[in-house]
């Protein structure tokens, strides 16, 4: 999959490819199509926002398409 990365903590996100993600027992999985980098997050990156830590893939609103939805969804 494709996203944004954050590596270090101070560090603009960069874009890179990862492995599939996985839903587990419960949970869904979707196929995300657009997702933004919202102000908060970019804060975060930057090491503005207590408690931060990375490595991680920001992204707080995204819009996509079920790829695997769970009983009762």
């Amino acid at each position: 999959m494709r996203a944004a990365h954050v590596i270090q903590i101070g560090a603009p996100p960069q874009p890179v490819v990862l492995g599939e993600p996985s839903a587990g027992k419960g949970e869904a999985l979707i196929a995300v199509t657009s997702a933004a980098l919202n102000p908060v997050e970019l804060r975060v990156a930057a090491g503005r926002m207590p408690g931060a830590s990375a490595p991680y893939v920001p992204g707080l609103e995204g819009v996509g398409r079920w790829r695997k939805r769970p009983r009762g969804l």
